[in-house]
């Protein structure tokens, strides 16, 4: 009962939990890594542990930036890369089929192998207003780099 009043209370099911707030997230890394190196040296602090949905690190992630002026000399329209981009990366539902009452989507999208190389992003196609096919590399800047998937 008690556990369940904590968590209800704090978001939490543990009997003591710490939360730090700020603006700087690569500070408030250092120190969520900082306290829990310290909290495990306590005597009697049996289980030291970071929420595993809540708490902030760092991941890879592509960063996909179209540039304004590529688009329009390719006369390439800003929705439909995004869509594409979009469909690519995260998928595309094409339907969906029923087992039951229950509906499973069929979605359509790049291996993760393809998803987590810069040249295989670099050459989806991209269609043109007037039928054509440009590369994303000609429209976007493509970069890998560490970034904060929570906060």
């Amino acid at each position: 009962m008690e556990a369940r009043f904590n968590e209800l209370l704090e978001g939490s099911r543990a009997d003591i939990s710490v939360r730090i707030l700020g603006k700087d997230l690569n500070t408030l890394l250092d120190l969520q890594n900082s306290l829990k190196e310290n909290l495990h040296k306590i005597p009697g602090a049996m289980e030291v542990e970071l929420d595993p949905i809540m708490a902030l690190r760092k991941s890879t992630v592509i960063d996909i930036v179209p540039d304004p002026s590529k688009l329009k000399y390719y006369n390439v329209s800003l929705p439909l890369f995004n869509n594409v981009v979009e469909a690519s990366m995260s998928g595309f539902e094409l339907g969906g089929y029923y087992e039951e009452e229950v509906r499973f989507p069929i979605k359509i999208r790049l291996s993760e192998e393809f998803r987590n190389r810069e040249s295989e992003i670099s050459n989806i196609g991209v269609g043109t207003q007037d039928g054509g096919m440009i590369p994303i590399k000609l429209l976007a800047s493509i970069e890998k780099k560490k970034n904060h998937d929570h906060f």
